[in-house]
């Protein structure tokens, strides 16, 4: 069985902002570091986010590929919750709520973007950074999905 740390996983990753001058700051950042980025919002167009969608999941048909994606590394896609529903991503391997989300139904249709790896014993890693202002409404979203607080360890990390 596959674990959290055993690399087998290298897709793209996603982290989720709950605005979209949080996705254009996050890319931004990334960028700088040197990280294949790509930014997916609602006041894109809807063809500017198709054409990302498919750079990611075709990274070389891409120009402009930076050194890290040539060199195998994963993309990461900076978007807000317009990507967390319908996003046919197979391979992601890991889910950031860099924002903590705002409901229940949003935290596990962001999260879910790690459940449809390939094959059924696909794992994925969902991580949320979570400001002290997001903290209760973190802890009453984690009681309702995991049935515990932050941190307790549950089945969905083995789905």
């Amino acid at each position: 069985s596959a674990s959290h740390n055993s690399g087998e996983r290298k897709g793209p990753a996603l982290v989720f902002c709950n605005s979209v001058a949080a996705v254009r700051r996050v890319g931004e950042t990334l960028r700088v570091l040197g990280m294949p980025v790509k930014t997916i919002h609602a006041k894109m167009a809807q063809k500017a986010r198709l054409s990302a969608l498919d750079s990611v999941k075709s990274p070389r048909s891409e120009s402009s590929s930076s050194q890290r994606q040539q060199q195998g590394a994963p993309v990461v896609v900076v978007a807000t919750d317009v990507a967390a529903r319908g996003l046919d991503l197979p391979s992601v391997s890991t889910v950031v709520h860099y924002d903590a989300a705002r409901a229940v139904d949003t935290f596990i249709h962001r999260a879910g973007r790690t459940a449809r790896g390939v094959g059924e014993n696909a794992v994925g890693t969902s991580v949320s950074l979570v400001s002290p202002a997001e903290d209760a409404a973190h802890r009453k979203i984690c009681e309702a999905v995991l049935g515990g607080g932050p941190g307790r360890r549950s089945g969905l990390e083995e789905a």
